[in-house]
């Protein structure tokens, strides 16, 4: 599992905006460590996808 995945549980975009309304430092480190990600690791990040696997790896 990626960090970038982890923070985008919410989705993609739901996480951006949260981050620019939250404001501060560490929302602004964490919008541009999603900014180098995004075009890459995040092309195809699906919140239910990752979610159901989860799922399955923990059995619940």
């Amino acid at each position: 599992m990626k960090e970038d995945e982890l923070l985008c549980g919410a989705g993609v975009e739901e996480t951006i905006s949260y981050l620019e309304k939250r404001g501060g430092e560490q929302a602004r480190k964490q919008l541009l460590y999603l900014e180098q990600c995004q075009p890459v690791d995040l092309v195809d990040f699906s919140k239910d996808q990752w979610l159901s696997g989860y799922i399955a790896y923990y059995g619940v």
